[in-house]
């Protein structure tokens, strides 16, 4: 593990599994300078270590990871509980199920991706209708499959 400061503007601070100290690839910055003849816009060179790099390489990916959990989903707040292993809980399903929307979504065409609450809504009605096990025919019958059994044909469930 490393734990560094880096300061660009503010102090920013890291504590990481991934990266190094080991200079990176600079950033370039722009920022107002007061002057005699007025502000002018100068432009700054800032040296980033290897570690703060890799984390700004992944920030927007974590950045719509949490804004999908937090303000489409809303688990925590819908669900309001002031035990703690129930918040611990609800935290993460969330984060379960925003990570299987996301990959969802990934290994999808443009055209065939679907919507947060669309896919969220899907996997509410699959999960309380319990399909997990069981696959329809087309003649209105499900198979239940189990492992080292031979399926056998049940009705469909009314309902």
């Amino acid at each position: 593990a490393l734990a560094l400061l880096w300061v660009e503007r503010n102090r920013r601070y890291f504590i990481t599994t991934q990266g190094s100290t080991a200079p990176a690839e600079p950033i370039v910055r722009h920022r107002w300078r007061g002057s005699p003849t007025g502000a002018e816009r100068q432009r700054l060179t800032v040296e980033q270590p290897k570690a703060v790099e890799n984390y700004y390489k992944v920030a927007g990916m974590i950045d719509r990871h949490n804004k999908l959990r937090q303000h489409k989903l809303r688990l925590e707040k819908t669900y309001r509980t002031k035990k703690w292993d129930m918040r611990v809980n609800h935290s993460i399903f969330a984060i379960i199920t925003s990570n299987a929307f996301l990959l969802y979504n990934a290994n999808r065409l443009e055209a065939k991706r679907s919507t947060p609450s669309a896919f969220f809504t899907d996997l509410a009605d699959a999960m309380m209708s319990n399909r997990l096990n069981r696959r329809p025919l087309r003649n209105g019958t499900f198979v239940v499959v189990e492992a080292g059994r031979t399926p056998e044909p049940q009705p469909a469930p009314s309902g």
